[in-house]
């Protein structure tokens, strides 16, 4: 894959990330959006969760670390090489595109 290629998934996948956080944080303050919103904001929520009981173990590990949890930025080098884990991260934003994209 090509260098723009990995840093368009990379930018969807912290997109998807950061709407996610912000979806459940205005579910907070569900008092003040309309119905329709806050099904909106909990289906976006259910989206993105179950588009990680599609993936792998390992796939699920690094896209959480990765955007979804605050994991130091080089926790991937005690279990991986620079290129498995370049290929696990892909391949794991690409499954989780695939199924979020079916759902959402």
């Amino acid at each position: 894959m090509k260098r723009p290629e990995i840093d368009a998934l990379d930018e969807k996948m912290t997109t998807i990330a950061r709407n996610y956080f912000l979806a459940r944080r205005y579910l907070h303050y569900a008092h003040s959006i309309s119905e329709d919103n806050f099904k909106l904001l909990c289906s976006y929520i259910s989206n993105v969760k179950k588009a990680f009981t599609y993936l792998k173990k390992d796939e699920q590990k690094l896209l959480n670390n990765d955007f979804f949890y605050e994991a130091p930025l080089d926790w991937w080098k005690k279990e991986y090489s620079s290129q498995g884990y370049s290929v696990l991260k892909n391949t794991a934003i690409a499954h989780f595109l695939e199924v979020f994209h079916v759902g959402y």
